[in-house]
């Protein structure tokens, strides 16, 4: 057997990973998942195991042979959806800046980010700042800074997220505002935002409402032209 023999049945191997690691990635960027695609087919090995590993986890330690989520490749997809919305509503305008609309966009995606991985916030930091105010029994004390923190990022969220509603209804009056509203939808459903995806979708909805209102006036307004030249040419004779 040649060398030529053994790198033919190699990258036969490394085919049909690459192949699933295509189809894996296919809400990312088509670049991305190119460039995914290749190194897959070239250095096929590791996948192959970590393949392997997520088959024989799920399918004798696990409740459900359901693949767990690559945090990786949701925070790859979650920037690349972030990416969309911004430049869809830099090329509208959407009545803002375009710093102003990335400075929207970016704080939105950064704290529901943090709401959806609950992220803790202060840490050990706090516990030093007892510490130095020498109180020995400080657990309750971080707890209450914690909880008070915590809820100092919600409502930070929720206003960040009317700010980007408000970004996307003054899109919305565009003709060409679908991609960003598709790309805002899916972000927000990335993100686990229920009251975010539910206004996009209503924004969605009442888009598609005054179409077809418009429509259906303009289809009513070409109607009824027939009718008053008819009654006219009646009315002469």
């Amino acid at each position: 057997m040649t060398a030529a023999d053994i790198l033919i049945i190699y990258l036969a191997f490394g085919a049909p990973i690459a192949v699933y690691k295509f189809l894996q990635n296919r809400d990312a960027r088509i670049v991305r998942r190119c460039l995914i695609t290749v190194a897959t087919f070239l250095f096929w090995i590791p996948a192959a195991v970590n393949i392997a590993r997520l088959y024989i986890s799920n399918a004798y330690f696990g409740d459900s042979f359901v693949s767990p989520v690559d945090p990786d490749a949701s925070e790859i997809l979650i920037s690349d959806l972030r990416a969309d919305v911004r430049s869809e509503l830099v090329r509208l305008g959407a009545g803002v800046g375009m710093h102003d609309a990335r400075d929207t966009v970016d704080r939105y995606v950064g704290l529901a980010s943090a709401i959806r991985n609950d992220v803790p916030l202060g840490g050990s930091a706090h516990e030093n700042l007892f510490e130095a105010a020498g109180r020995a029994e400080f657990g309750l004390g971080v707890r209450c800074v914690r909880i008070r923190n915590r809820q100092r990022l919600e409502r930070h969220h929720i206003q960040s997220r009317a700010e980007f509603l408000k970004l996307l209804a003054d899109a919305a009056g565009s003709n060409e505002s679908d991609a960003a509203l598709k790309s805002a939808l899916k972000l927000a459903r990335q993100l686990g935002d229920t009251e975010m995806f539910d206004g996009v979708r209503d924004l969605m909805t009442g888009k598609a409402e005054v179409w077809n209102s418009e429509s259906k006036q303009h289809s009513q307004s070409l109607n009824v032209i027939p009718v008053i030249a008819a009654t006219g040419s009646l009315n002469s004779d």
